[in-house]
């Protein structure tokens, strides 16, 4: 069986986009048909960064408090008074992952 082609989905547990591009460089070489921007931010806790970004936005609001320990216990949220969902309207944080990882150091 010959080598086969890698492709790494969803966070890296990486200090920074460019640590995580590198390690994933490293570790599979040739290997690697896509390079992925790693979303370290949202290493481990993915969905939380990117509501509390939203919140922040003013596009949601708490509804309900609570915890992330279940989904029993969670913090509802609620589109924020006054304020109607679009996709233009929400930031998910994509974008500017993208153009923090472009253009990819020279060295890479």
């Amino acid at each position: 069986m010959g080598a086969r082609n890698v492709h790494f989905v969803g966070s890296f547990p990486a200090e920074s986009t460019s640590d995580a591009m590198r390690a994933m460089l490293d570790g599979a070489g040739p290997r690697l048909r896509t390079l992925p921007t790693g979303e370290t931010r949202r290493y481990e806790r993915y969905i939380q960064p990117i509501v509390a970004d939203l919140v922040a936005q003013g596009v949601l609001e708490v509804k309900r408090n609570g915890s992330w320990r279940s989904s029993h216990e969670r913090t509802i949220h609620r589109a924020a008074r006054g304020v109607r969902l679009t996709g233009g309207l929400m930031d998910l944080g994509y974008l500017g992952e993208a153009e923090e990882a472009l253009p990819m150091p020279p060295s890479m």
